[in-house]
């Protein structure tokens, strides 16, 4: 019995594909042991321990090129430096993936949660938030996409459209455009309990009925607001409604 083992033996032993051992092959970083008579690739003891280099060195997402490099010219200093690098790389992977998690768990938490009080008022308990004024318009703005454009692209808020969600502060004369911030802002929303309506919307008419339809719910039932009116875009929950805006209508109750 042959004491080597042909590349599909080598190719099982490894959790690889014979085409990823003949790649790292033509590039110079794995040869065959031998070749026998008749003409198939032998793989020894060595090569096992190779492939198991190459193998760790491409989970550490150093190139096939950067290996060749290292095997021919890197001293063990040249080791460590590079494996420090990778420690380094692959804990800002860490930190990214957990911004992606978490940011995923929260549009989970808020989508469930809008389900739940769609169409329906609630009295909200919310602390105070800070935002920061984009663009301020008069009642007449139009909220297509070279506004929505001038809005974010100008004011180099392009990284936000679809992370955060637009507040529109509105008044009896003026929109004023804003983006939540976690420092102090352009306006302060009071810390209070709140008259919140949450709706689906396709078109500006539906919006302003349903402002309409929101003060004539605290009129009725005698709920004394005060502050401007927000108005909420829930940009980053949009999915789960196809062709509509979920929006949140919220104003201060006063004490």
């Amino acid at each position: 019995m042959k004491k080597d083992i042909t590349i599909g033996e080598f190719a099982n032993l490894m959790d690889v594909s014979t085409h990823q051992i003949r790649y790292f092959e033509e590039k110079g970083i794995l040869l065959p042991s031998y070749i026998d008579e008749n003409g198939y690739r032998m793989y020894g003891i060595n090569q096992i321990y190779t492939l198991s280099h190459i193998l760790l060195l491409r989970r550490l997402n150093i190139s096939v090129s950067d290996i060749k490099k290292q095997f021919t010219t890197y001293s063990p200093d040249d080791y460590m430096e590079a494996l420090e690098k990778s420690v380094t790389e692959i804990e800002k992977q860490i930190r990214d993936l957990q911004i992606i998690k978490d940011v995923t768990e929260r549009i989970i938490t808020k989508a469930k949660s809008s389900q739940e009080y769609l169409n329906n008022f609630t009295m909200k308990s919310i602390p105070e938030r800070h935002v920061s004024l984009l663009q301020k318009n008069d009642l007449t703005f139009s909220f297509d996409a070279r506004n929505i454009y001038n809005l974010l692209y100008k004011s180099n808020k392009l990284d936000n459209i679809y992370s955060n969600d637009f507040i529109t502060l509105i008044d009896e004369e003026h929109w004023y455009f804003c983006l939540e911030s976690c420092n102090p802002g352009d306006f302060i929303l009071k810390k209070g309990s709140y008259l919140s309506y949450h709706i689906l919307i396709k078109d500006k008419n539906e919006l302003g009925n349903a402002i309409e339809y929101f003060f004539e719910y605290a009129q009725s039932n005698n709920i004394k607001l005060e502050g401007q009116l927000i108005r909420i875009e829930n940009s980053d929950i949009a999915m789960f409604y196809n062709d509509q805006l979920s929006i949140e209508l919220q104003m201060l109750i006063r004490d």
